[in-house]
């Protein structure tokens, strides 16, 4: 009877281990597939500029390396006491799929003129608060202070 027992008891545990393993194993593949529907990283820059017009040079520069630098300069009007205003401004980002956030750190800009949602595809970014604001890196052009920046991806030169 001892014997009976022990078989079973052995038997048992064995089974438990390998129900055990498969677990580990399905959470494993979960954890994978997670990682691949939420792309994270970006493997060269993207960077948006906006094209000829009488307002201003835009570029906004979105970097492999976790931080991000927008640039503006605003281009005087003729017949008046314009002069350029300029926006050098830096931040950190972080990605989930094909939106990316841009927190804003150094040299805030406005982001409520800067990213107007009146001049904007609804689907181009997201205002998240007066430092944050998501882009989807899926469009080809985004509106930045009303004027058009179409986006240039760069490829990395690394062997």
């Amino acid at each position: 009877m001892l014997l009976i027992s022990t078989l079973i008891s052995c038997n048992s545990d064995s089974e438990n281990q390998k129900v055990e393993s498969n677990k580990k194993e399905v959470v494993k593949k979960d954890s994978q597939q997670l990682k691949k529907n939420f792309n994270t990283t970006i493997e060269n820059p993207i960077i948006y500029q906006s094209g000829a017009n009488g307002l201003a040079n835009i570029r906004l520069t979105i970097n492999p390396n976790g931080k991000f630098d927008y640039f503006m300069q605003t281009i005087p009007q003729p017949m008046t006491d314009d002069e350029a205003v300029i926006i050098n401004s830096s931040g950190k980002w972080t990605k989930k799929d094909n939106w990316v956030q841009l927190t804003f750190l150094k040299n805030k800009p406005i982001l409520s003129a800067v990213f107007d949602t009146n001049y904007a595809d609804t689907n181009q970014f997201k205002l998240i608060d007066t430092n944050t604001i998501e882009i989807n890196i899926d469009k080809k052009g985004i509106s930045i202070w009303g004027i058009e920046c179409n986006q240039e991806n760069i490829k990395n030169t690394k062997p």
